[in-house]
C-alpha cells in the first residue's frame, strides 16, 4: 500500500503563483490551494494539513497577522509555516523568522529549493544542497566583476546559478535581493550588497566541512 501523501496548503492571492507551486509539489504531496484567507480557513477545517506555504502580502491581512491568528488556535498552532514573498529584504526575513515561521522563500520560487525546504521542515530526510565557503566566495567575486562591467547576460546567468543553491534563510534573502537589483540593472547597489554579504560571512554554517576547518 502506498504511503499516504502529506497535505500542503498553499495560500497566495495570485493564481499564477498557486499554479506554479502546485505543479512543483503535486508529485510528492497532496496540494490544497487558497486564494484568500477565508478559503484557507475553510481548507483547514476540512483537511489535516501538514504544512502551510503562506504568502506574506495578502489583501485581507498580512501573512504575519494570519500566522499570529493560527498560533492562537490549538488545532492549527502546531502546523509548520514557510513564508513566501516577493520582498527580498532583511527586514522581512527577520520578521518572518521571529514570527515563528520555519523558513522563508523568495519568489520566483525555485522547485529544488522549495522541495528541499519542505522536506527539511517535515523531517522527511532529503539532504540539503550545500556549498563550500570558498566556492561561494569565488562565485560572488565573479558576480561582482560582471556587475562592475555591466555584463547583464553574464550577471543574470550567474545569479540564477547562485539562487539554485540551498542556503540558510538569511543568505537566501540577501541573494534574492541582489537578484532583484541585477534584474533592474541597478549594478551599483548590487555590488554594495554583494560586498556586504561577503563581509558578513553568512557561510559559516553552510557545510560541516567548513565548520571542521575553521
Amino acid at each position: 500500500m502506498d504511503k499516504k501523501k502529506k497535505i500542503i496548503l498553499a495560500i497566495d492571492d495570485t493564481i499564477l503563483s498557486l499554479n506554479v507551486i502546485k505543479k512543483i509539489l503535486e508529485g510528492d504531496f497532496d496540494v490544497c490551494l487558497a486564494k484568500s484567507i477565508e478559503t484557507a480557513s475553510m481548507v483547514l477545517k476540512t483537511n489535516k494539513v501538514d504544512l502551510i506555504l503562506l504568502d506574506i502580502e495578502m489583501p485581507e491581512m498580512s501573512g504575519f497577522e494570519y500566522l499570529k491568528q493560527l498560533r492562537q488556535i490549538p488545532q492549527y498552532g502546531g502546523i509548520p509555516v514557510i513564508f513566501v514573498t516577493s520582498h527580498a529584504t532583511k527586514e522581512f526575513f527577520v520578521q518572518a523568522m521571529s514570527s515563528g515561521a520555519k523558513d522563508f522563500i523568495v519568489k520566483p520560487v525555485s522547485s529544488d529549493i522549495l522541495l528541499e525546504k519542505i522536506h527539511l521542515v517535515l523531517g522527511s530526510g532529503k539532504p540539503e544542497k550545500t556549498v563550500s565557503r570558498e566556492l561561494m566566495e569565488q562565485m560572488l567575486a565573479e558576480l561582482r566583476k560582471t556587475c562592475k562591467k555591466g555584463m547583464e547576460t553574464a550577471a543574470g546567468a550567474l545569479i540564477k546559478k547562485i539562487r539554485d543553491i540551498r542556503f540558510n534563510p538569511s543568505a537566501d534573502a540577501s541573494i534574492a535581493e541582489i537578484c532583484d537589483l541585477i534584474t533592474e540593472s541597478n549594478y551599483k547597489t548590487a555590488i554594495k550588497k554583494i560586498e556586504a554579504l561577503t563581509e558578513n560571512d553568512f557561510f559559516e554554517n553552510y557545510t560541516e566541512e567548513d565548520k571542521a576547518g575553521d
